[in-house]
Order: structure tokens, then sequence, then C-alpha cells
């Protein structure tokens, strides 16, 4: 697959961002359109060595007017077409670094429990040029088992948890290239892990997914009401577990999980109805979000603790519309700091408060001491 380097990340779609959730301009990334000779045209990126990237139109002659159209192309310095392929959609990236991840483990291939793995992304039906055998062992790290037909080569590997737990009595998905297999035999059960101590956000983050056994005869509790997947996110710091968000009885399950706890604590799925995301980019994401969280959390504890003296709760009415669109009084007690207070900073509070509990806007908000409260007496009087 053709990547170039942008600013050390490694793109393999010009019409995506780099953290490819978002559609660009190939100009982004230096591409120019120019004439490639007899009449056709390209849009290109030069490389530092004098080699090329192109995009074109599958034929080769044409810009082409969106990225389902767009093939890339890679040329030398001499001018020589080394690869040519259709753009990757985001599935393929993550296809290709998912295989690859796993076929880097090759080992010990006359070992049970080795898994076969097809080498699909070098195939001419998926628009990639087909490389020789000895380039796709070299490429993986791998052996190469068997070559079924011209266009699909076959690899056999072992992944690490294969060879930690020998008796491992069910398959896995593959969680790289976001989850590394951790795996240790003197652990329960397989485990896969996230960790990177350059992220300024998520330094002391360690994400670890535990993979228990089938049976629950072979599980270290024995016990059939524990879940068998379980994410546990740690504070590397201490290396304290921070918090458990989600666990599972199956794969299936473990997605819907990390959908709804994502659902529930950022807004929305990460899955949709067209596509699924890789199961371990969806685990990672749920495990550095509730990280996040949970930190948030205990800096919002300590933040509390210091100025609980200093907190007030006054009592707010809001005027606001039921679900019947009738006009409805909701009461509440916000918890605010004294400075927070004499900003009136609670009024908001109380809507956001009613809002909560189902209450619509428009929405006005007022505490004891203002004068529609002392108003009230009369106007019950009154009525």
């Amino acid at each position: 697959m053709i990547t170039f380097d942008q600013g050390g990340t490694s793109v393999a779609n010009p019409f995506l961002s780099e953290c490819g959730r978002f559609d660009v301009a190939p100009s982004e990334y230096g591409f120019e359109a120019a004439d490639t000779g007899g009449g056709a045209k390209a849009l290109i990126k030069m490389l530092p060595e004098g080699d090329a990237i192109w995009i074109t139109d599958e034929s080769g002659m044409s810009i082409p007017d969106t990225a389902d159209d767009a093939w890339i192309g890679y040329f030398d310095a001499d001018g020589q077409q080394r690869a040519f392929h259709k753009v990757p959609t985001e599935s393929d990236i993550s296809e290709f670094q998912n295989r690859r991840y796993l076929a880097r483990w090759g080992d010990e291939f006359s070992t049970p429990g080795i898994q076969i793995v097809e080498i699909s992304f070098f195939s001419t039906k998926n628009g990639y040029e087909i490389a020789d055998t000895v380039a796709i062992a070299q490429l993986l790290d791998c052996e190469v088992w068997k070559s079924t037909t011209y266009q699909t080569h076959t690899v056999r590997v072992r992944r690490p948890f294969e060879a930690e737990f020998a008796n491992y009595d069910d398959e896995l998905p593959v969680f790289g290239p976001f989850l590394i297999d951790t795996s240790y035999r003197n652990d329960a059960c397989p485990s896969f892990t996230w960790k990177d101590e350059k992220d300024p956000d998520l330094g002391d983050c360690r994400i670890v997914l535990w993979c228990d056994f089938n049976a629950t005869d072979l599980r270290e509790t024995g016990s059939e009401a524990a879940e068998r997947f379980n994410l546990v996110v740690h504070d590397r710091a201490s290396d304290d577990p921070l918090c458990s968000p989600v666990s599972a009885a199956t794969i299936d399950e473990l997605r819907e999980q990390c959908n709804r706890w994502y659902e529930e604590n950022v807004g929305y799925r990460p899955d949709t109805e067209e596509d699924d995301i890789p199961i371990g980019k969806l685990v990672m994401n749920i495990g550095q979000m509730a990280f996040l969280h949970a930190a948030n959390h205990a800096d919002k504890n300590q933040e509390n603790a210091a100025s609980e003296q200093d907190k007030v709760y006054p009592k707010c009415i809001v005027l606001c519309t039921n679900s019947n669109g009738a006009p409805e009084f909701h009461t509440c007690c916000p918890e605010v700091t004294q400075e927070q207070y004499d900003n009136g900073e609670h009024y908001e509070l109380a809507k956001q408060n009613a809002e909560f509990n189902g209450y619509e806007r428009p929405m006005i908000a007022f505490d004891a001491k203002d004068p529609a409260a002392k108003q009230l007496g009369a106007m019950l009087t009154w009525l």
C-alpha cells in the first residue's frame, strides 16, 4: 500500500485528514495539478529524493472528480512506475494494518494452533498490484506457506497468546495494530494492551483487555457469573486500576457494550449502520475516553474537596414548559460556589436541571431572594 509521510504521520488516503475523520483536498498534502504528457493530467506530490506520488483516475489520463474514482501511483526518480492501486478506504487501511500486524508475529510454523491468514490486500480484485512471494515474505516477516492463486497469497502465522496459552479454547479477533498482544503465561488469561507514554494527554494511561477462557472450568475464578471479556483502564503512574468501563460475555456483546458506553458518555455510537470500526480501535477509543473521564472526575473531586466549605445550595424555581406544552414550575437546589452564586451561574444550572428532568425551553429561572419568589405567596392568595 502506497503511503507518504506528513509531519510524522503515515498517510495512505490523501482525501482524508491525518486523523482519518474528515474529508480534505489532496492539495492539503502538497499535491498539485500537472500535465503528464499526451494530454494526460494528474495530481502530483514530489518527494525529497526525486520520486513522486501521482493521483489519477484508473486510466491514468485524468484527475479524478472524487476519492471513489481515484487511483494512486508511486514513481521513482527515473520516472518508472513502481506501484499503482485504487486509493484505499479507511476500512481498507485498517484491514491492511491489522493483517500486517498479525502476520508480523510469524514463528514456529509447524506448531499446532497456527492461524491461516489470507493476504487479500495484495489481490488485484481490490486494485492492489500483486507482489511476488519473496516480497510478501520480506514485508510481513513471515513464511509464505502457500500460493493459492496468482492474485492471492496465504501465509500462516502464530499469535503470541497462542504461544503463551497453548490450551486456550477459542479464537480471538485481531485487535492490532491498536492493541498489542501482551499475553503472559503466568497471567490468568490472554491480554491486549494500549499505551503511549509520549501522548501529552494519555501518557499515564494503560488500557488492558483481558480475554478469559471460553470454558468456565478453565478460568481462574471458575465462575459462570464473571464476564469473559473485561476492559480495565490503569493509571500508569501508580499502576492502579482507574475503572473497568466494559465487561461482556462475547465479542459481539463487547462491541455493543463499547458503543453503548460511548453513546452514554460522549453522545454518539462509534459504529454506524454502514460500517463498524475495527474492534481493536473501538476498545482503544473507549479505554482512552474512560481514562480522561476518570482523570477529570478525580480532578473535580480534589477541587470539590478543597472548596467544599465554599459551596452553597440556593433554592431555585424555573418556569418552563412540560411535555404537554403547558407552563409548569420546576424546583431544584443547584450546587455552586459563593463566587458562582454571586455571578448568577446558578440560574443556568437550574435550567439545565429542568431540561434533564424532561422540561423544555424557553425558561425563566429565579431564586428565593428574587422579587418573583417573594410574590408567589401573594399570587397564591390572589388565585
